[in-house]
């Protein structure tokens, strides 16, 4: 269910859509939250299952235990691009609904090893911190 919002810098990720919506990232409860501007839940997503969608399925990474999502960012189709711990890139409409998995597990141009932030620029190019992997990743939109 939808649980009241309750920030914790050092397990959290935020990012905003154009109605000014926020998105969180909750690693260890492996799920996505929708909040509006107030903080009033809207929707919530995910699970640390290994499967589409899922945040789950440990890194081949041992200094890395965790699970979870890590990145959340909106795109300018307001589509929720999440980086997990899992090595993926997933893509998710704003109600939580998977979409597809953009990149996976691995060192190899457009493969992550635990992606840690998003951005994008005026031309709607998108970075991908691939933070084991020690780069930064660029896509064209």
């Amino acid at each position: 269910g939808l649980e009241p919002f309750n920030v914790d810098a050092k397990k959290r990720q935020l990012a905003f859509d154009r109605q000014g919506n926020i998105y969180t990232t909750e690693a260890s409860g492996g799920r996505i939250q929708r909040l509006d501007r107030t903080g009033k839940p809207l929707a919530a997503w995910g699970d640390n299952s290994a499967g589409p969608g899922g945040f789950g399925g440990r890194s081949k990474e041992v200094r890395n235990p965790l699970l979870g999502p890590i990145a959340v960012w909106v795109d300018r189709l307001g589509r929720i691009w999440v980086g997990a711990t899992n090595n993926r890139v997933q893509l998710f409409t704003p109600e939580g609904k998977f979409l597809l998995t953009a990149a996976g597990d691995g060192t190899g141009p457009g493969q992550f090893h635990l992606p840690h932030g998003m951005a994008t620029d005026s031309k709607g190019n998108i970075y991908v911190s691939d933070a084991s992997n020690q780069r930064i990743q660029k896509f064209a939109p």
